[in-house]
């Protein structure tokens, strides 16, 4: 970008330090000068017209916050337009402050906390498809992990409303599922998807082959193109083997039908398989 991020100014806060960075994007956390809360702020800005789908993108993350609140969710409270005669060229985002490490950045070691952790996930996802929703851009990247152990999902850029049909591709290709590539109708499963994806990363640390490498990836079987976690992680049961690739079937009615049937599989799993004793 042309324009230096690190350039502004938000009226009542105090600037403490840049926390993420995206391809059109930068998180800082902030200050509150009369509360002394931390906030997180995501300053999305753009050099040309081609770049307001990022725009576009905060909006979206924005209003879907708006419909979906959990305590595991990253909160947004505000949103500001910065604008060049009559055209945005900036939003700011006030958002919530989210203690952690990304998975991505801090991976996790030990099947019972990779298994409690993708559960916690599961059934944060549930109560995002409950209300209609989906993420559509489940990954490593976006789940937080706090030394508490409080787990937090971040970045709903993304995110639409069940049943949508998108007028573009988007996602990660290595968690992307083949309906997001096809642009087809995008459901409860796709997030079902995304998120075996991440259980495989997770327990294997090894990034899954992504659905376009299969010539046709909507009526091909994944049981054979992917190689299982337990040949990578000697470690992990079968039933973990059977559930990660359940949710990464590549047509998605052979995939667990909602998050909450994969966290419960998730949790008998750590305690049948995982010798987690209550």
């Amino acid at each position: 970008m042309s324009k230096d991020f690190s350039d502004f100014t938000l009226a009542g806060y105090t600037k403490i330090k840049l926390v993420g960075k995206g391809a059109r994007s930068e998180i800082w956390q902030v200050k509150h000068q009369g509360t002394n809360q931390m906030l997180a702020l995501k300053r999305t800005m753009i050099n040309n017209k081609s770049d307001t789908r990022y725009l576009d993108q905060t909006y979206n993350e924005h209003h879907t916050l708006q419909h979906v609140k959990h305590p595991n969710i990253r909160k947004t409270y505000a949103i500001r337009e910065i604008r060049s005669l009559f055209t945005v060229k900036e939003i700011q985002l006030l958002m919530e402050y989210c203690k952690g490490d990304s998975l991505k950045d801090r991976p996790p070691f030990g099947l019972l906390r990779i298994c409690d952790i993708f559960t916690q996930v599961a059934s944060i996802m549930h109560h995002v498809n409950s209300a209609g929703f989906i993420h559509a851009d489940m990954k490593p990247g976006n789940i937080l992990a706090s030394e508490t152990g409080k787990i937090s999902i971040i970045d709903f850029g993304q995110s639409c409303r069940v049943g949508t049909i998108k007028e573009r591709i988007q996602g990660t290709p290595e968690f992307i599922a083949p309906e997001q590539i096809h642009r087809k109708k995008l459901d409860v499963r796709t997030d079902v998807y995304n998120f075996g994806a991440s259980l495989y990363w997770g327990i294997t640390k090894k990034k899954p082959p992504p659905p376009m490498v299969y010539d046709n990836p909507l009526q091909a079987s994944n049981k054979t193109a992917i190689e299982p976690p337990s040949k990578i992680n000697p470690k992990v049961p079968q039933s973990l083997d059977d559930l990660t690739l359940q949710c990464m079937e590549l047509e998605p009615g052979n995939r667990p039908h909602s998050m909450l049937v994969v966290a419960r599989r998730l949790g008998q799993i750590m305690y049948q398989d995982l010798n987690l004793h209550p």
